[in-house]
């Protein structure tokens, strides 16, 4: 990676991007290397490093606002390599205090220090984009609707082009202030009449109302109405001049763009949810999205059995069971009898109905079903089998391409999450028996180490007790000596006491952190391993401390330990070391602490030192080894310890490296 000061100390560079209005950084592609004061002051951080604390992209505040949004990879390509190669194609929106920002996003490959960059530069375009919206809805609504109205004889003129905007021809409709009021939606009528009489009374500067007007056909379009009253000497209104534009587009635009948002708001929702809830409410709330989303009454999720036979049933939104469905069935549904809205598992493609009465062929309903007016339901399909369905039901206006085509992508996060979640959760438990069967596994060994470190005080003991029981026999008894002997015995029954304690907290189940020292914990394990080590002669120095305690899982760690300490024994031990020896270097600095463990026993071959990690890989015979001791050591250590764990060569043998972060 570039160094930061070798480019910061160009201070042309640092001046050209601090002068730009606009966003400018410079990247690796996936990590922001530098970014201009402009952006920093749009963020509100006060510099690069405060914004890499918790982010490394900009394009983690890409939201996929309209079809033209850019994200952070589209496909497979990333964002970046998207505008290299599709330049002016999309645009990056920005959601900032509840406004969504527009720029413009142009990029270029740069060397710096013989490296492959990225120079990005975001021009802000919010203005301009809203100003072109507005021009555009001009250009297409130059063809105005007059009316001129004579307040004092009360006779309006409509112009022709008024009447062909709700579908009439000029001789089909009366022009009259009647006719207008017929054709107002009910709704907007009265607000309408009240900003033209605030005009007339010369309270406002000029009249201007959005209202909806019934069209020739039946549908309301919307209208922009524009005017201004004229007054004669007297301060009368005598005449009301105006336009009407239709914005029926305009309308329909805004209401597909707060679709949109309210998709796009969606989607990023989910992700927290399935964070914070069980898998059932997780289903649950996003039905209740869906419904919402798609403004319907009912919604269900399906899951589809492996043989693609049969349906698991039974999970229907909540406000679908409270109030329209009380529906009781088998969970595993078969497919041959569910109703048409199966159809979409039976053709692997999305069902849309809008009237469900005239559909033919159907299976009709099992008693107490929700009754169906229109619906969608279709399919998520994975490796060619569809595995769930999703679906909502009864809106009050028919189902769009726009509701088909959210619910689709709603149904698929939703479901990658949901088994994301399942393999996880699979993963943890696979992941903590593997753990358990590699403590067990080790028991055998366990139980040999335990035979060594009982050896010499038994023989002590048993010393001991033959040597009361001489003196008894030469009638040579003397109090002192026995005291001597029992408290010789006393030693060795504490020392074997808690030799057991040792070995039981070692295979007891532990599952909450403790604030521990390193040192302790390498200490115990080395006790557990003592005799074991004496009996083979090989010499273990230990040098460092650690002076800071970390929390952590204590006897996991110790596992760990006595996996490397046990491979290092048998290494030695099959190479015939002369002098066999174990190094261990504990280190600390302000974020990590680290063990080092080496040892003499001539290394590992290179071919199997990028395996031993693996699971099931081993060297030993069978019956030695399981091939799980390094892996469930990797898993410790890094999974349960949030640390690393690596293996490579020395010079004398292998060297294993252990780091633990302090907090």
């Amino acid at each position: 990676m570039i160094d930061k000061k070798q480019i910061t100390s160009e201070n042309f560079l640092n001046l050209l991007m601090d002068a730009s209005p606009n966003f400018i950084t410079i990247s690796d592609g996936e990590k922001i290397i530098i970014a201009n004061q402009s952006m920093l002051n749009f963020f509100e951080v006060n510099s690069t490093e405060e914004f890499l604390e918790k982010h490394s992209c900009i394009s983690e505040f890409f939201i996929p606002y309209s079809q033209n949004a850019l994200l952070h990879k589209i496909g497979k390509t990333s964002w970046i390599e998207y505008v290299l190669k599709n330049p002016n194609k999309k645009l990056a929106y920005i959601l900032k205090d509840n406004k969504i920002n527009i720029f413009k996003v142009f990029a270029a490959k740069i060397s710096l220090e013989n490296k492959t960059m990225y120079a990005t530069v975001f021009n802000d375009i919010t203005e301009l984009e809203e100003q072109k919206e507005r021009y555009t809805q001009a250009i297409e609504g130059s063809y105005l609707g007059l009316w001129d109205w004579n307040l004092v004889n009360n006779t309006l003129f409509i112009s022709p082009y008024w009447k062909e905007m709700i579908g009439y021809k000029d001789d089909e409709l009366e022009s009259s202030f009647d006719s207008w009021i017929k054709n107002v939606h009910p709704n907007d009528l009265e607000k309408a009449l009240t900003d033209i009489e605030a005009n007339n009374r010369g309270e406002t500067s000029f009249y201007h109302n959005i209202h909806r007007l019934k069209h020739k056909d039946g549908h309301w379009v919307w209208i922009e109405d524009r005017g201004k009253t004229f007054f004669n000497e007297e301060g009368e209104p005598i005449r009301m001049v105006g336009t009407h534009i239709d914005i029926s587009k305009q309308k329909e635009n805004e209401e597909i763009n707060i679709y949109y948002r309210k998709r796009a708001d969606i989607l990023l929702e989910l992700p927290n949810l399935i964070e914070k809830t069980s898998e059932k409410e997780f289903m649950q709330s996003a039905q209740k999205l869906a419904e919402n989303l798609t403004q319907s009454n009912i919604s269900f999720i399906h899951f589809i059995n492996d043989d693609q036979n049969t349906i698991e049933l039974g999970t229907w939104s909540n406000k679908t069971l409270n109030h329209y469905c009380k529906a009781v069935y088998d969970t595993h549904y078969p497919v041959n009898d569910a109703g048409i809205w199966a159809d979409a598992l039976r053709e692997k493609k999305a069902f849309l109905c809008n009237h469900y009465e005239s559909v033919p062929n159907k299976k009709g309903l099992p008693e107490g079903h929700a009754h169906l007016e229109r619906f969608i339901s279709l399919p998520v399909i994975e490796n060619g089998k569809v595995t769930m369905l999703f679906g909502v039901g009864n809106k009050s206006s028919d189902y769009t391409k726009f509701d088909l085509e959210s619910l689709q992508l709603l149904a698929n996060e939703t479901y990658t999450l949901i088994q994301r979640r399942r393999n996880l959760t699979k993963l943890k438990e696979q992941q903590e028996m593997l753990v358990i069967q590699s403590r067990y596994s080790a028991m055998g060994e366990m139980i040999s180490i335990i035979a060594h470190q009982w050896r010499q005080p038994v023989s002590i003991i048993e010393m001991c007790a033959n040597n009361i029981f001489l003196d008894i026999e030469l009638d040579e008894f003397k109090l002192d000596e026995l005291k001597k002997q029992l408290e010789e015995v006393t030693k060795q029954t504490q020392y074997l006491s808690h030799t057991i304690d040792d070995f039981r907290d070692f295979f007891k189940p532990h599952k909450v952190k403790s604030t521990l020292f390193i040192d302790v914990i390498l200490q115990g394990a080395l006790r557990l391993m003592e005799k074991s080590f004496e009996t083979h002669a090989i010499t273990i120095n230990v040098n460092g401390k650690t002076n800071t305690p970390v929390k952590i899982l204590g006897k996991e760690l110790m596992q760990v330990f006595l996996n490397i300490f046990n491979n290092a024994k048998d290494a030695l031990l099959m190479n015939q070391i002369k002098k066999p020896f174990i190094d261990i270097e504990l280190f600390e600095n302000s974020k990590f602490t680290q063990v080092t463990i080496k040892d003499n026993a001539g290394g590992i071959k290179e071919d199997i030192l990028i395996k031993i990690f693996e699971p099931y890989f081993t060297t030993k015979n069978q019956k030695d080894g399981t091939g799980l001791g390094l892996y469930i050591s990797k898993i410790i250590v890094e999974k349960h310890l949030k640390g690393h764990i690596s293996a490579s060569n020395t010079q004398d043998g292998a060297c294993f490296e252990i780091s633990l972060p302090k907090s």
